[in-house]
């Protein structure tokens, strides 16, 4: 009797790569599962590629859509299905464009089942692939990488697309939400009621930028781009809230001009692998050119204030009285950082490190690209302005 449910959403798809996809599935070693193959939006080839599949294997599940409704609404559909067999016990997903290794299933059914019962998540790793299937190198230990504790996830996500996860688990909680960034948002709700594990082995290809993928959309439209991030860090933050976790840091970021060094060093702040922070922007320009920017860039994260011809004593005290966090930062364009972790790193040194005022003395203004304690910076700003 299957015991493991697996979904695979599919819109458009080019047919070989669609093929190897549902081969790669349907010659698993471990063969109890049930395959729903959910077509969100028919297009001719894949319902005839899906449609012959289905009649040559009983496991296999088609469930039709006219009309395209996104990922997230595609996964539900399929995982209403399986919720309701009551022998499945585990559950994952895929997408029609990865080759799953033939242990993929089983070694992952295989951790959850020897797990402690409050362990309800599995991942494994993977390849990054081209669309020829040959492997793509990538300059980071990726086993390394993946292998941290589930609180990280509030930051970025790293748990790759090998998993599988408990029944039990998945129905304490709603179903996908927010294409393109359904899977952070699901496991960080999922992860509230569970522990995760890792499986340090290699267990399927990902296909990079493939034809028809959610990625190479995003990486073609800089709209899509931002809006992938406005929603990643959406879902983070309603995370942190939920845990009521408070952000630890503001960052002060005075601009005076829509320039594109300006408009890039705010991108530079927006895609760094941090959720927990707040970004205060100060345009002092005369006729608030920075806002068209942030109405094109938004971010939850972001607070905009228009402050015409404003100096840095102002906008100092002014974004101090604005800070509930515990740790400030000064920022300008000439600060960008080198790496998306960058920022990370630092807040980490901050709240690991006593902070040492010495070597202070005389400092009229804080540096920018620096972190300071607020209540040090309030104590000398306020000595500065007496």
């Amino acid at each position: 009797m299957a015991d493991v449910g697996i979904v695979m959403p599919v819109y458009k798809q080019n047919s070989k790569i669609f093929k190897k996809a549902i081969e790669s599935i349907i010659n698993q070693k471990y063969f109890n599962f049930q395959f729903v193959i959910v077509i969100d939006g028919i297009t001719p080839n894949v319902e005839r590629i899906a449609q012959h599949y289905a009649r040559k294997d009983p496991r296999i599940i088609v469930i039709s859509r006219q009309n395209n409704s996104g990922t997230a609404a595609a996964l539900n559909i399929g995982f209403d299905y399986l919720m309701k067999q009551r022998k499945i016990e585990f559950l994952t997903w895929v997408s029609s464009d990865n080759i799953y290794y033939p242990n993929f299933v089983e070694v992952l059914r295989k951790q959850l089942k020897k797990s402690p019962p409050e362990v309800g998540l599995a991942y494994g790793s993977f390849r990054f692939v081209n669309d020829q299937g040959k492997k793509i190198d990538k300059n980071y230990n990726l086993l390394k990488w993946q292998n941290q504790p589930k609180e990280n996830l509030v930051n970025y996500y790293f748990l790759g697309y090998a998993f599988m996860y408990k029944k039990r688990i998945a129905q304490k909680i709603e179903g996908y939400k927010y294409t393109p960034v359904e899977d952070l948002d699901f496991f960080l709700r999922l992860t509230e009621h569970c522990d995760i594990t890792f499986v340090p082995i290699e267990l399927m290809d990902f296909r990079l930028n493939s034809p028809h993928s959610n990625s190479i959309e995003i990486n073609n439209s800089e709209e899509k781009r931002r809006m992938r991030r406005y929603l990643m860090f959406l879902v983070m933050n309603e995370a942190l809230q939920r845990r009521n976790i408070s952000p630890e840091l503001t960052i002060i970021f005075p601009v005076g001009d829509s320039s594109e060094k300006s408009i890039q060093a705010l991108e530079n702040i927006l895609d760094q692998f941090l959720s927990n922070f707040k970004l205060i922007i100060y345009d002092v320009s005369a006729n608030k050119e920075f806002l068209p920017v942030i109405n094109e860039i938004p971010d939850i994260r972001t607070q905009y204030f228009s402050a015409p011809s404003g100096n840095l004593d102002e906008i100092s005290l002014k974004s101090l009285e604005l800070a509930d966090t515990r740790f400030v930062m000064f920022f300008r364009s000439e600060n960008c950082f080198q790496h998306p972790e960058q920022l990370k790193e630092m807040l980490n040194a901050a709240c690991t490190n006593p902070f040492n005022s010495q070597g202070s003395a005389g400092l009229v203004y804080p540096k920018f690209g620096k972190i300071y304690p607020k209540e040090y910076l309030s104590s000398l700003l306020n000595d500065n302005n007496n």
